[in-house]
C-alpha cells in the first residue's frame, strides 16, 4: 500500500497506543514459506508448505522519538541544558564590514572562514582579534554582530557554531538495547474486482522490528527512513495477519 497508510503502534504489556501515523510513504507485507515434498519410486508423490514467515516494510519521512524506540529500542531523556551546531552562510555588509548571525554563539564554539561565491568551498579561515581592530584575518564579535577589516567588504562568509538550547529531547541508541514487540494496526485502501477502492484494515498481533534500519539524508528530498519488522504468530489462535474490508 502507498500513499496515505494509516498506522497505529500499540504496546504488548498495557494495549495502549504507543505511536500513530497519519500517513505512511509505504507498507509492504511480504509473507514467505518453504515447499516440502514426499517422493515416491523417485517421483514427487504429495507437496506441502510449511515454516511460514512475513516480515513488515515500513518507509516514511516521519522521524521521532517514539519511532526509534520502537525500532531500535532507543532510550529517550531529556536535558536541561545543551547545545547544537549552526551552520550559517552568507555576505559581509560592503558598508560596515559587519555579519550578524542568527543565533548568540556559546562561548569558545564559533569558527569563521571566508568562502567563494558558493559559499562552501573555503578560502581561508579568520581567527578573533587579539587587538582592538581585527586585520584582513581576523574578526570581533560582539554578541550575534562580527566585526571585520574594511578589505573584506562584500565578501562571501561561512560561520560554525553552537547556539545553546534548553530541554532538550536527547534519544540514544545502545548497543545492548533492543526494540520491544508491538501490534500493529493499519488502514489503507485496496482495489477490487469492480475496480473500486475499498478500505482495508490490517492487524498484526505481534511484530517485532529488525535491529537493520536505513536513515537517508537526500539534497534533493526530505529525509527517508526504512526499516523491517518481523511478525510473530499468535501463541493461540496462530495468526500472523489479520486483514478486514469495511
Amino acid at each position: 500500500m502507498n500513499g496515505a497508510v494509516k498506522i497505529a503502534f500499540y504496546n504488548k504489556t498495557d494495549g495502549k497506543l504507543a505511536l500513530y501515523f497519519p500517513s505512511a510513504n509505504r507498507l509492504g507485507i511480504s509473507v514467505t514459506g518453504e515447499i516440502k515434498e514426499a517422493l515416491a519410486s523417485g517421483a514427487t508423490a504429495v507437496t506441502w508448505q510449511a515454516n511460514r514467515k512475513a516480515t513488515v516494510q515500513l518507509d516514511t519521512q516521519l522521524i521521532s522519538p517514539r519511532l526509534l524506540t520502537i525500532v531500535l529500542g532507543a532510550v529517550e531523556t531529556n536535558e536541561t541544558n545543551g547545545n547544537f551546531t549552526q551552520f550559517q552562510t552568507g555576505r559581509i555588509d560592503s558598508t560596515t564590514a559587519t555579519f550578524e548571525l542568527d543565533e548568540t554563539p556559546a562561548v569558545g564554539t564559533l569558527t569563521v572562514f571566508l568562502t567563494e561565491e558558493d559559499g562552501k568551498t573555503i578560502k581561508s579561515e579568520l581567527t578573533l582579534a587579539s587587538g582592538a581592530s581585527p586585520t584582513a584575518t581576523e574578526y570581533k564579535i560582539t554578541e550575534k554582530t562580527l566585526t571585520l577589516d574594511a578589505s573584506n567588504k562584500g565578501k562571501a562568509i561561512l560561520c560554525i557554531y553552537a547556539k545553546e538550547g534548553t530541554n532538550i529531547t536527547k534519544l540514544a541508541i545502545k548497543s545492548d538495547t533492543y526494540a520491544s514487540p508491538y501490534k500493529m494496526v493499519c488502514l489503507g485502501t485496496v482495489r477490487q474486482e469492480s475496480g473500486v477502492d475499498k478500505l482495508v484494515e490490517i492487524t498484526i498481533p505481534t511484530l517485532t522490528a529488525q535491529s537493520n534500519m536505513d536513515l537517508t539524508y537526500d539534497s534533493e528530498n526530505p529525509s527517508s527512513f526504512s526499516f523491517t519488522f518481523d511478525v510473530a504468530k499468535d501463541p493461540v489462535t496462530n495468526e500472523m495477519i489479520i486483514q478486514r474490508f469495511l
